[in-house]
């Protein structure tokens, strides 16, 4: 992925970790060992009102699949990129997904990959944030 005028970084979109991945469930262990190598996590949420889903729940999952498995790749950078805002039923959500994740520590990016809408902030961050991470320049504060 280009980032600006420094070049780019590498972006590997990862389908979804199940739980009990760390004990061999769904791609399991094989998943895992692959994203050993990621410098900074993009959990990318489907806020959809047909998806069904739990976000903070599928976070959660996600993140205690990590720990398990290798309680350091927790402890790396995460952002999260609250996707499918263009429908005003998920755009709903947003605020209360805003203030549980800002109460993680974590940077929210509420986008939509149908119409772009918030992908060139998420993108100039995640390539602040890799950039830092390689000794590459200073990081924005979370």
């Amino acid at each position: 992925m280009q980032f600006g005028d420094f070049g780019g970084f590498v972006v590997a979109d990862i389908p979804g970790l199940i739980e009990g991945a760390h004990e061999g469930k769904g791609l399991g262990v094989r998943f895992l060992k692959h994203i050993e190598r990621t410098s900074i996590f993009i959990h990318v949420i489907d806020l959809s009102p047909v998806s069904g889903r739990d976000p903070k729940e599928d976070f959660e999952i996600v993140n205690r699949e990590l720990r398990a498995f290798k309680a350091e790749l927790a402890e790396r950078p995460q952002v999260v990129a609250l996707n499918k805002t263009d429908i005003p039923e998920a755009e709903e959500k947003v605020p209360e997904l805003l203030k549980f994740f800002n109460g993680l520590g974590i940077k929210v990016f509420s986008i939509s990959a149908a119409t772009g809408k918030g992908l060139k902030e998420l993108v100039n961050y995640v390539g602040r944030e890799v950039s830092a991470s390689k000794g590459g320049g200073a990081s924005e504060a979370r």
